[in-house]
């Protein structure tokens, strides 16, 4: 069954030319990301658009990493830590 000229018409009339337009600045203005999206998906956005020194101060990153990586080599490369050991008197044996 088809709707008639009137009845688009009016179907337009009421919903409006822009629908998913509507929707989408009302979901902006009354909700909350993490209601709309899940944890996935706005860490994907975070992580790719964000950089923690935007967010963080530096003490707050250093404090951060710290408090959660135990192994120095969680967050240094192999390189980085033999330089600092060679720096502080400590002797390579390969």
């Amino acid at each position: 069954m088809h709707d008639s000229p009137q009845e688009k018409d009016f179907k337009e009339y009421l919903l409006g030319n822009d629908l998913l337009g509507d929707a989408v600045r009302w979901i902006s203005k009354n909700l909350d990301p993490e209601d709309v999206f899940s944890d996935d998906a706005l860490n994907t956005w975070a992580s790719r658009n964000l950089d923690p020194e935007d967010v963080f101060d530096q003490s707050d990153l250093i404090r951060l990493a710290a408090d959660n990586c135990g192994n120095p080599e969680e967050i240094f490369d192999t390189a980085t830590l033999e330089a600092w050991a060679l720096d502080n008197g400590w002797v390579h044996f390969g």
